[in-house]
């Protein structure tokens, strides 16, 4: 493997690190006082980009393996990608108020949140375009769902709403990394 993809892994593992605390910690923090309640969708959307952090890994992981030249515009989208995700998780935090309500503080933040949802998969796509790798396939079909489920966020305004398509979020993510991903060595 090239020695950029360390580089990059190191930065992901901090974006990974960031979404696996805030996880545990809200899980911890419900079992430990029963009176706090889990709120799905922020859990729901925690779970989401663990599974992007893992995704992203096992792309670059495959992407780095074939020689290829770098440029700045190759590592900044690289880059820009567990920034996003690392920005996304510390918007689902709840921020340094504990009493903070976990969906008033999810209602506050979900237009950034959707906004990230929406720019990581756009950025990919347009990046893919200027390198001419960009192609009709099942990567594509991914970036474009993703971009569907930033813009739906957009306008869903019930907790339910919102359960449903972190819900379906977490499906196409798994489903992305199962079916695409599953003869990727490393």
């Amino acid at each position: 493997m090239a020695d950029g993809f360390w580089f990059y892994a190191i930065v992901l593992g901090a974006a990974f690190a960031q979404v696996s605390r805030d996880l545990a910690l809200q899980v911890r923090d419900t079992v430990r006082e029963s009176h706090r309640s889990i709120f799905w969708p922020t859990l729901l959307w925690q779970v989401f980009l663990l599974l992007l952090c893992i995704e992203v890994f096992i792309a670059v992981a495959a992407y780095t393996s074939e020689p290829q030249d770098r440029s700045v515009l190759n590592f900044m989208a690289f880059l820009a990608i567990p920034v996003g995700i690392f920005i996304a998780s510390l918007l689902l935090e709840g921020g340094p108020d504990e009493a903070l309500d976990p969906q008033r503080c999810f209602a506050r933040s979900r237009k950034v949140l959707f906004a990230i949802v929406i720019a990581l998969p756009a950025m990919n796509i347009v990046h893919e375009a200027i390198l001419g790798e960009a192609g009709l396939d099942g990567d594509l079909l991914f970036q474009v769902l993703l971009i569907i489920g930033g813009v739906i966020g957009f306008f869903v305004r019930s907790t339910r709403a919102d359960v449903v398509l972190a819900v379906a979020m977490n499906v196409v993510i798994a489903t992305y990394i199962g079916t695409l991903y599953s003869t990727v060595r490393f």
